[in-house]
């Protein structure tokens, strides 16, 4: 098992920003297998009701959201809101020894081995015991050529769920948990990006990317969504914070939940 799946990554063995800024966006992904004829995901799924895989361990489909800039690594964070529920957001950062970084999602690399692509801060699951899966899953992976395609997402934070927004002017996104009612947007499609097996073994979807149209991508249970244009909130007094074009009701969790993920970005 990879050294990076138990623990920290050190920073000489991190995805390098030329590797990662090959790979698909979303809308590249989507269009590169139709998910209604995807039967490879299907069959990679049912490794995880064989193997009888923990909630947090999710396929994942591989993709991207920016560009990374020389040593940066697209790392997941966790934000502490006090009137909503934590958060999470995603930005480039300059690993240095004072920031553990473990991998959260990992793509089977040219040497069939999984490397993880996208980091964390945050503690992961214990896959000590899930050898024999994590085997099977490379094996089929490397044998359908799907090294591109399918990866996987390994978590602690199985049970929530999360509507994900792309903010291109600092290349990052937020996460705000779908606990936390956010305004109606109008979207073009939807690309869900991850997928979990329920305790009754039932496949169900985990992450999902609709594109809105007013040029951005927004979903439900772990979305993106990208805006072309963001108004950025003050540190205090009563500002205006807006979410693809849509004002949030100042004092709502919406509303602190935004502005408190997007200054910390």
């Amino acid at each position: 098992m990879p050294a990076a799946i138990q623990g920290k990554v050190p920073n000489d063995s991190l995805f390098q920003s030329t590797k990662y800024n090959s790979l698909r966006t979303i809308s590249e992904a989507e269009a590169a297998v139709p998910f209604d004829k995807d039967h490879d995901r299907y069959d990679l799924l049912s490794l995880f009701v064989k193997h009888r895989v923990p909630s947090g361990i999710s396929l994942r489909l591989v993709h991207k959201h920016f560009d990374a800039v020389g040593d940066e690594v697209m790392v997941f964070q966790t934000v502490e809101c006090a009137f909503a529920p934590k958060l999470q957001i995603m930005r480039p950062v300059r690993p240095t020894e004072t920031i553990p970084l473990r991998g959260l999602h990992y793509l089977v690399g040219e040497s069939g081995v999984l490397e993880p692509y996208e980091y964390t801060t945050t503690p992961g699951p214990d896959m000590s015991s899930h050898s024999a899966f994590l085997e099977d899953f490379v094996r089929v992976v490397v044998e359908r050529g799907l090294q591109q395609r399918w990866g996987l997402k390994l978590s602690l934070d199985g049970g929530t769920a999360y509507s994900e927004f792309e903010v291109s002017e600092k290349r990052s996104t937020i996460m705000i948990p779908l606990s936390v009612e956010l305004p109606p947007i109008e979207y073009e499609r939807s690309v869900i990006t991850d997928w979990q097996v329920s305790p009754r073994d039932n496949y169900i979807s985990g992450s999902n990317c609709i594109e809105s149209r007013s040029g951005g991508h927004f979903g439900t249970g772990g979305n993106c969504l990208e805006t072309r244009s963001s108004h950025y909130p003050a540190t205090s007094g009563e500002v205006e914070v807006h979410l693809a074009g849509v004002k949030l009701k100042y004092g709502t969790p919406a509303y602190h939940a935004v502005r408190s993920a997007i200054l910390a970005l």
